[in-house]
């Protein structure tokens, strides 16, 4: 039976399927729209270890992030697989998908035609696929996408880099920029106050000394104090 689905905003991560797609399976007649999400980390025992297309299913996905998923025969990103689907991507990131085990001799990936991070199966007859202004992994074709390192935060953080070249695409689209750090101010030195210290002398009681004469007068400046000597 045909559904109509809307994801959005969501995250499909560390899924395990042995036998199937890892991430999101997409069968027959299904209508699905996936937008603002982050599929990563989900593992195939066969194809399609983030996204997997069957048959009869128009699918898009607007800003979404596949990556670092993996499948153990192949394609480890998106794979429209199949006859009669139409897929189209938005605005998307798919990067670091792999693939185990390559391309065991069967015609589910000997047919692939792609990379790891997106491909289509030569047996996907009345399929058609539209991919634009997207980052994806070992693949060209479309209109406006880039094959560049999209400079991710991290393996785990799927933000992009302030200067990144994929920058509007996947479901963090705005770089992070990187803040000027903000200088301390300088503190204003106040002048040093002085202290005056006079010594006088005890004069021998055989001697006559007038007062204010033989004495010493010392200027004492506390110059571990914060201040100028002006």
């Amino acid at each position: 039976e045909a559904s109509n689905v809307k994801l959005e905003s969501c995250h499909i991560t560390d899924n395990n399927n042995p036998a199937g797609a890892g991430g999101v399976y997409i069968g027959y007649n299904d209508n699905i729209t996936i937008s603002n999400c982050l599929i990563d980390n989900n593992y195939s025992g066969q194809i399609g270890g983030g996204v997997l297309v069957s048959s009869s299913s128009p699918v898009t996905l607007n800003n979404v992030t596949v990556a670092n998923n993996t499948a153990s025969w192949c394609i480890g990103g998106v794979y429209l697989y199949r006859t009669n689907s139409i897929l189209t991507v938005n605005n998307s990131i798919l990067w670091g998908n792999i693939e185990s085990n390559g391309n065991p001799s069967n015609s589910i990936c000997s047919g692939k035609i792609g990379s790891a991070n997106f491909a289509v199966n030569n047996i996907s007859t009345n399929s058609s696929y539209n991919v634009n202004f997207s980052d994806i992994g070992g693949w060209s074709g479309g209109s406006n996408n880039i094959n560049i390192d999209p400079k991710f935060v991290s393996s785990a953080d799927y933000h992009l880099q302030a200067g990144s070249p994929a920058s509007g695409m996947g479901v963090y689209p705005i770089p992070i920029s990187t803040p000027t750090p903000t200088p301390s101010p300088t503190p204003t030195p106040t002048p040093c106050a002085p202290i005056t210290v006079s010594i006088s002398p005890t004069a021998p009681s055989s001697q006559n000394v007038s007062p204010g004469q033989g004495g010493v007068s010392l200027v004492i400046f506390n110059i571990a104090a914060n201040c100028n000597l002006t």
